[in-house]
């Protein structure tokens, strides 16, 4: 594996928390105002699940 393909598969865990908390903000919002909570447990599994996507596409 090259060294910048190296260093792109290794970023991929960025992408995919940034996404995760998107997606979730977009699902879980309410319009009253009050700050979103998220539990970590959900964060988790929903960027695993996109992680594991991204990387076996990148490979």
């Amino acid at each position: 594996m090259s060294n910048a393909k190296s260093k792109y598969k290794y970023a991929l865990y960025k992408y995919a928390l940034l996404h995760a908390l998107a997606d979730l903000a977009v699902t879980n919002r309410e319009d009253t105002g009050e700050p979103l909570l998220l539990r970590t447990r959900e964060i988790t599994k929903k960027c695993i699940k996109l992680y594991w996507h991204l990387n076996y596409q990148s490979s």
